[in-house]
This record gives structure tokens, C-alpha cells and sequence, in this order.
């Protein structure tokens, strides 16, 4: 990738060029892993993360995105009840490691959820996992 220095002398066509070969390289990187008994999940400094504290970790996120997507529901219902359009809970897809595309890459990788500020669907990705659809691990 160019430095910051370079970047200021971008127009910015070449800067959306560069975006978005990132993202296509993103996407095409591979899970190294297809289940949660397989994979070793490292943190963002490349430590192996303690399985107990994983799941506990997991757990947490899973009840807060669980809540989040429950206030989705209610805030459907009373818009279906005034009349008002509803936008579904779609969250990006990514490859499970079983290749097959699932949200969020399945529930290994994370969970789809409602984000309050946003108003839009977005992944609750598990310790270990980041990216827009937890395609990624934290290390990268």
C-alpha cells in the first residue's frame, strides 16, 4: 500500500481505484478454518485466546446482538402498524469455510444484528473474527 504522503497526491479516482482493490482482496482471502473446534482463535497481537474466555466473550456478544435484533422487531411491528415502510435485517454474506455463503459467515464467525445507531444490519462478529461479514481474523 502507498504511504500517507502518497495519498496527498492522489486524485481521487486513483484513490477509489486503490479502495477498492482492497476490498476485492479482502474478499477473496480464504477462512482458514471451518469450525469452532478447528480453529485457534488469535487476538490482534497473535495470541492464542484462552477457549473459556472466548466463550464467554461470545456469549456476551451473542446476548447483546440477541437484544439489539429483539428492538428491531418491536421497532418493525410498531412501523408495520402505522403504515410506515420496513427495511429487512439483511447483513453481508461471507463463506463459512464450508463454501457456502451464510450471513456473517454462519455462527461460528458471528451473528446478524441491528445496529441502534446506524438504524442498518451489521455483524456481530465473534473473539477473533472482524470484518464487515467476520471474514477476516483479528490478527489481520
Amino acid at each position: 500500500m502507498k504511504s500517507k504522503e502518497n495519498f496527498k497526491n492522489m486524485d481521487n479516482d486513483e484513490i477509489m481505484d486503490s479502495l477498492a482493490l482492497l476490498k476485492t482482496q479482502q474478499k477473496s482471502k480464504k477462512k482458514t478454518c471451518s469450525s469452532k473446534d478447528t480453529c485457534q482463535v488469535k487476538d490482534k497481537s497473535g495470541k492464542v485466546v484462552d477457549k473459556a474466555e472466548q466463550e464467554k466473550e461470545n456469549a456476551w456478544r451473542k446476548q447483546k446482538a440477541d437484544a439489539a435484533k429483539a428492538d428491531f422487531e418491536k421497532l418493525k411491528k410498531e412501523k408495520e402498524a402505522k403504515g410506515e415502510k420496513v427495511v429487512a435485517l439483511v447483513c453481508p454474506k461471507s463463506d463459512n469455510g464450508s463454501g457456502v455463503e451464510e450471513e456473517c459467515g454462519g455462527a461460528v464467525f458471528g451473528i446478524c444484528s441491528y445496529g441502534k445507531k446506524s438504524g442498518k444490519a451489521r455483524c456481530a462478529c465473534n473473539k477473533g473474527y472482524a470484518g464487515r461479514a467476520c471474514q477476516l481474523s483479528e490478527q489481520e
